[in-house]
């Protein structure tokens, strides 16, 4: 009896043995498997395009320059030219005054944020103060500017480090003085810099405002992350000569 049980014991461990070495052999052979076909590829890179220096100033007039390259007029002229800076001057912007509302009242309707993390950009046509003097302004148009300044904005956050805000600012119409902007915020920008360019701007070139326009998925896209972050802007002097930048929201 006692036999019979020490034999039954002994094959049962003998199975169980068996069992693990069939286990230990597949641990093995995926091992060797994966080291033959080395590690995995690294994920695609964010954009094809990227620059190459090493200071902020220089990174920035890079991406101005970059970005500003690939939006044309049908004369093949660049649709604007992009600088660094801000409207107003050289004298630096301390601060940014964002209104909440659409009718600020009161200081607690604005949310600040410090000059010294934004990033601003102008957008210049060959005209008069800046605005567009080949073609009639459209929606259309419009709608392929702040597609460039969406590309600026992802540029910027994704590769130019300390920024945590970017104000793009606008060619006005014809005859007018420049007066609107788009403010983005690197934190509202989380997905689109988790994930490819070509994820959030699929067009492999801007279209040209009068021959060509954007597909639907990019509209879409322009409308839901630009639409909110027209600003109609100003400069104020502050308490110690402080220059604020307020922004406050653009009535349709």
């Amino acid at each position: 009896m006692a036999d019979g049980v020490t034999s039954l014991h002994g094959r049962k461990f003998g199975l169980a043995y068996l069992g693990l070495a069939a286990l230990l052999g597949v641990a093995v052979g995926s091992f060797v498997l994966l080291a033959e076909r080395g590690a995995p590829p690294p994920p695609p890179p964010w954009s094809a395009w990227r620059p190459t220096s090493e200071s902020s100033v220089q990174q920035s007039t890079e991406i101005a320059v970059h970005v500003g390259s690939r939006y044309h007029l049908p004369s093949g002229k660049r649709l604007v030219r992009v600088y660094v800076g801000n409207p107003m001057g050289t004298a630096p912007i301390n601060f940014l005054a964002v209104a909440k509302k659409t009718e600020p009242k009161s200081p607690s309707d604005f949310n600040t944020f410090e000059g010294s993390s934004t990033l601003m950009y102008i957008l210049c046509g060959g005209g008069k103060q800046c605005a567009i003097n080949e073609g009639e302004p459209s929606v259309e148009r419009a709608a392929v500017l702040r597609r460039e300044a969406l590309e600026l904005a992802l540029y910027t956050f994704r590769y130019v480090d300390g920024v945590e805000s970017v104000v793009t600012f606008f060619p006005p119409r014809a005859g007018q003085k420049p007066q609107h902007a788009l403010f983005f915020r690197k934190d509202d920008l989380d997905d689109e810099l988790d994930q490819p360019l070509r994820q959030t701007l699929p067009q492999p070139s801007p279209p040209i405002p009068g021959e060509a326009k954007l597909t639907a998925i990019e509209r879409k896209t322009i409308n839901e992350l630009t639409t909110e972050r027209v600003f109609r802007y100003a400069v104020q002097s502050a308490q110690g000569g402080q220059r604020v930048l307020v922004l406050a929201r653009a009535t349709a």
